[in-house]
């Protein structure tokens, strides 16, 4: 079997270059539906692997044509040691903005099961590699998420003894990580357009409240901090809306907008009072992040190229054994 991959993701691409190739994601999976291929999706990347057939060079060419920014923004890999590398320096968390994170991991699991069954084999296998170089390295035993991160980052610069009030938007797997670090510092107030239930659950857990999005210009008047994740396609607060809000508060309102495509008009930058950050605003925190437990990193570097290498050999042998076959027949 040989594969290929493309994708995008955050070092490849600008984030507005990504938010143009998330908002096509569902023409990107009907693009390739016929095909025996599996599209990866999480909040920083887009990533098609395909299985290769005779079809599958004419189909990647098409799919250039009809999606460009994979062509000039994105990254190609092929054959099976190349798409290995990268997906168990992925499985590993060694490609995640994050150094590291877990997350990924479970992400993968779950998406592995809905592959064709050439490529859940393939990631099974993935998987397996990756939690031994995990654990061998140290990183599965490592709990910094991007909730702990910023939630770190944000009682460092606010010391003044007073419980921080945070607005969080959303209900998937970036709201449930905000729930699960919650501190005593922080009241957490979960606001939902559709799951509500989702939002008085994670309100329970996080020991905060839960809110409906059409009360947001209301809520924010006694906000110090939004968090913004979802998984809309459309901006969920737009600058107009937010300068309204604005001219009402007292003090300035510090955002976080971590969705892609990004939920919060990135024009209202603009706005005095506003403080506005999307992901790409915190590659400082990652970096310091990443050099915190560097000796991990290196050593889980080195064992995904080991087992590369491993799995070289393992092809070889395989095809000399076939070859063998062949000519014994």
């Amino acid at each position: 079997m040989s594969l290929y991959l493309i994708g995008v993701d955050y070092n490849s691409a600008s984030v507005e270059v990504s938010e143009e190739v998330f908002a096509q994601r569902e023409s990107i999976g009907a693009y390739w539906q016929e095909n025996e291929a599996g599209v990866l999706l999480t909040c920083n990347r887009l990533e098609i692997y395909l299985n290769s057939r005779e079809e599958t060079r004419v189909k990647i060419a098409g799919f250039y044509r009809r999606f460009p920014h994979f062509l000039k923004s994105g990254y190609y890999r092929s054959g099976q040691a190349g798409v290995f590398r990268h997906a168990l320096r992925l499985a590993s968390g060694l490609e995640s903005q994050i150094k590291g994170e877990m997350q990924i991991l479970g992400q993968i699991e779950t998406w592995q099961k809905k592959l064709p069954y050439g490529l859940a084999m393939f990631w099974q296998e993935v998987v397996l590699e990756a939690g031994q170089v995990r654990s061998l390295s140290g990183l599965k035993h490592k709990e910094d998420n991007i909730a702990v991160i910023l939630f770190r980052d944000l009682l460092s610069r606010h010391t003044n003894g007073n419980k921080l009030k945070v607005m969080v938007i959303g209900t998937g797997k970036i709201a449930t990580l905000l729930a699960e670090t919650k501190t005593d510092d922080l009241q957490l107030t979960f606001v939902s357009h559709k799951n509500k239930l989702r939002a008085l659950e994670l309100a329970k857990s996080a020991g905060g409240d839960a809110a409906s999005l059409q009360d947001l210009p209301e809520l924010l008047m006694g906000t110090d901090l939004l968090i913004s994740a979802t998984s809309s396609p459309h901006r969920i607060l737009k600058k107009d809306e937010l300068a309204r809000v604005i001219a009402r508060r007292k003090q300035p309102l510090e955002i976080y907008d971590l969705s892609m495509p990004r939920d919060i008009d990135p024009e209202a930058r603009e706005l005095p009072g506003v403080d506005l950050k999307d992901l790409d605003n915190f590659s400082a925190l990652f970096k310091r992040h990443a050099q915190q437990i560097r000796k991990e990193l290196d050593l889980a570097e080195y064992l995904v190229e080991e087992k590369v290498k491993a799995y070289e050999e393992n092809i070889k042998s395989r095809q000399q054994e076939e070859s063998l076959s062949l000519k014994a027949g």
